[in-house]
């Protein structure tokens, strides 16, 4: 029948008929239908893809290879400043691509206008030249009591490679008799 030793189900002539396509004179085991590439035309370089698994190769090709930065690491909030909400936080990519960052740690005594964002590097052509991020840092709601404060700011930047790093900025804000205003009469 069939499975009889030499007929067509049997397992050792199937295995020696892949042996035959997988391991044969100018085929190997990685390779095995070399045989039927088509010549280059004369003249023709042959030219290879680089794997998207290597690393250093495609991968920065692709999403570029960002490098964060912040303008200042120490910020000090003076009493005008807290009123008009109007304190910025640049947050550059000196790299290519993008950079992708979220606040991460905060006083309380702050907000701000948006918790992440993406700073453009260069590169690519989403502009003529990179652009950074801004932060825009404000009173916690409910105004900031008078007195001295002191605390950080850490930021997270993320990159294509999975990997984040923090970055803290310093902030300090001493208000001394600044008014603000709830229920429209001024407090300090």
């Amino acid at each position: 029948a069939l499975s009889a030793p030499g007929g067509l189900r049997d397992l050792d002539v199937f295995y020696a008929s892949l042996d035959n396509i997988y391991i044969h004179p100018g085929g190997t085991a990685t390779s095995p239908f070399a045989d039927m590439n088509m010549p280059l035309p004369p003249g023709a370089q042959q030219h290879s893809q680089p794997s998207m698994n290597q690393p250093g190769t495609v991968r920065p090709r692709i999403l570029g290879n960002p490098l964060g930065r912040l303008d200042e690491n120490e910020l000090e909030i003076t009493s005008s400043q807290l009123q008009s909400g109007d304190l910025l936080l640049e947050i550059h990519n000196d790299g290519s691509g993008l950079l992708s960052w979220r606040v991460v740690d905060a006083p309380s005594w702050l907000s701000f206008d948006i918790q992440a964002g993406v700073a453009l590097g260069s590169g690519y052509d989403f502009s003529s030249s990179p652009q950074h991020s801004q932060l825009r840092i404000s009173p916690a709601a409910g105004g900031v009591p008078e007195g001295s404060h002191q605390g950080y700011i850490t930021l997270a930047f993320h990159y294509p490679d999975g990997n984040s790093t923090t970055e803290r900025v310093a902030i300090s804000l001493d208000k001394r008799g600044a008014a603000f205003y709830e229920a429209g009469r001024p407090q300090s």
